[in-house]
């Protein structure tokens, strides 16, 4: 029983000892490319993880997966969920407290925009009961996780990613996302919204120009092997490819209800039949338009 409180004493040492990195989980391909990258940051045995998810969906893969040890998994769309109430005056503090401007960062959240939604929307009081909850939230976890390292996607793909964004910069926390530069297996890790590594390389090279660049000619495209990012792509099926699987996949989708998160708001299984109607006609249409009146022929000649 003693060596057993020796060892757990031990093992509660070493992981106080190596480093926190918080790992934003979001939807879709961001959530699994964090993880591939917490993934391989494990193999040092130097870091401990906690991550935010954003889906029920997500969050059942990551509590179940036995690849990567999370110290914990939170849900974020719980700080707010079937939460209407706001102090005013509690977020005017967190917005001087912390630097904020908030009204210009809910303006970029696309659910928020009146033009955009088909769906729902938005009261006043609505997006800050949602805006108030999730600072509340993301500060708890800065100061109670206290993270050396946030892993996350760009900031600003959503509202919530981009108050997590500022407030971590206020406290001069580091944080790193990657952002694809559209080169055969090439991305940039940046730590800032501006994305500004390219620019400031790019000035580097101005200032120290030397004549030495490469020929991107017919001999570098004969020694560069892009077949594999080819064959990818090429292969690449972004959905269905016939009606009866078309059909399958929205019986499927229309069967669940839809999770309560703020992006989900007003989505009833009717207003998304209406939804996916209208848009089906509205793109046939755009592609009457564009076949009828685009050049269809163009001269094999020179400039």
């Amino acid at each position: 029983m003693k060596n057993d409180k020796i060892d757990n004493q031990l093992v509660n040492d070493i992981s106080k000892k190596k480093k926190n990195v918080l790992v934003w989980l979001d939807f879709d391909a961001y959530s699994y490319v964090n993880f591939g990258i917490a993934n391989s940051l494990s193999k040092n045995n130097e870091y401990n993880f906690t991550g935010i998810v954003t889906t029920k969906q997500d969050i059942s893969f990551f509590k179940n997966q036995n690849i990567l040890k999370f110290e914990e998994l939170l849900y974020y769309p719980e700080c707010y969920i079937n939460k209407s109430k706001i102090n005013i005056e509690n977020i005017r503090s967190l917005e001087k407290k912390y630097n904020l401007n908030l009204w210009l960062d809910i303006f970029s959240e696309r659910s928020f925009y009146k033009y955009w939604t088909d769906f729902y929307k938005f009261s006043k009081n609505e997006i800050l009961s949602i805006i108030e909850n999730s600072l509340l939230f993301f500060i708890e976890i800065l100061e109670k996780n206290k993270p050396d390292l946030i892993l996350m996607q760009h900031p600003g793909e959503n509202i919530s990613n981009l108050l997590l964004y500022r407030l971590a910069k206020n406290q001069g926390i580091k944080i790193l996302f990657p952002n694809p530069t559209y080169i055969h297996n090439k991305i940039v890790i940046s730590n800032n919204i501006e994305n500004n590594e390219i620019l400031d390389e790019y000035n580097k090279l101005i200032i120290n120009y030397k004549n030495d660049e490469k020929k991107f000619d017919a001999d570098y495209i004969k020694k560069t092997n892009l077949s594999e990012t080819v064959n990818v792509q090429s292969n690449y099926n972004s959905g269905t490819t016939n009606f009866s699987q078309k059909f399958n996949h929205y019986v499927k989708r229309l069967s669940n209800d839809s999770e309560l998160i703020y992006k989900n708001f007003g989505k009833t299984k009717l207003k998304m039949i209406r939804y996916k109607i209208k848009n089906y006609f509205r793109v046939k249409n755009r592609g009457k338009f564009l076949d009828s009146n685009s050049i269809k022929i163009i001269n094999d000649e020179k400039f």
